[in-house]
């Protein structure tokens, strides 16, 4: 684990402010090395054989990798759905940290999904992005994929990118669509290239809206996707 994650693991604040311990890297539990696990359903954050014992670790690390490049990630209070999921708010406390209330900028679906029954992000929502299609857990092909929706984002930029769970850095690809500028929310339509991903294998669609702030989480919206094995070919004999 880098130390830029290792440093953002000192503490995550509440809506009250309150600074709550979070699991040190050495406690993680992994799958053996050379294991693979295969999540009871698909998945954003983390990689599936990295297990947090709580969803605010799993938010916050989601939040420090993939939404912010500075600073410590800002999060509301877990708010129990069901006796394994809820979702948790993520905020924008200002530049200088200092903006009471922090602003809402969207919520993170999280989820404890055996058989390693860590917590999992699920997906992310925002009023300033939405993916509507493909839809979450969709199987998809390993070739071209047309991500659509509406969204909104510094003038009018919005950044559409596939990866793998829990290593935003293993782009498959990487595409900008032109959304709104303003407030109102335009439509959007990019095409990635998933051919880099294997059958089977859980990708994550993510949009951003680009806020140019490191500390400021911006608009988002995620979704797992899996792809389907392709078509069978049948080799005709040799002669």
């Amino acid at each position: 684990m880098g130390e830029r994650r290792r440093s953002r693991f000192a503490s995550i604040r509440g809506l009250v402010g309150a600074s709550v311990a979070l699991v040190a890297p050495s406690m993680l539990a992994q799958s053996p090395a050379g294991a693979a696990t295969e999540l009871d359903q698909p998945a954003i954050w983390p990689a599936a054989d990295v297990v947090f014992a709580t969803p605010e670790e799993a938010a916050a690390d989601f939040v420090s990798e993939v939404l912010i490049s500075e600073g410590d990630p800002v999060l509301g209070e877990f708010q129990q759905g069901d006796a394994r999921s809820g979702e948790i708010a993520v905020l924008f406390a200002g530049e200088t940290g200092d903006l009471d209330p922090p602003r809402q900028s969207g919520v993170l679906l999280m989820r404890q999904i055996g058989p390693t029954d860590g917590w999992y992000v699920i997906g992310a929502t925002s009023d300033g992005a939405v993916i509507d299609s493909p839809s979450a857990s969709q199987r998809v092909p390993a070739g071209a994929l047309t991500v659509s929706g509406v969204g909104r984002g510094f003038e009018g930029t919005l950044a559409v990118a596939a990866f793998p769970p829990g290593d935003a850095t293993g782009t498959f690809d990487r595409q900008i669509g032109a959304g709104g500028a303003f407030e109102e929310l335009e439509p959007f339509s990019v095409d990635l290239d998933l051919s880099g991903a294997a059958a089977g294998e859980v990708v994550v669609i993510l949009v951003r809206g680009d806020t140019g702030l490191g500390s400021d989480p911006g608009t988002f919206a995620a979704v797992p996707v899996v792809v389907a094995a392709g078509p069978s070919v049948t080799v005709p004999p040799t002669k």
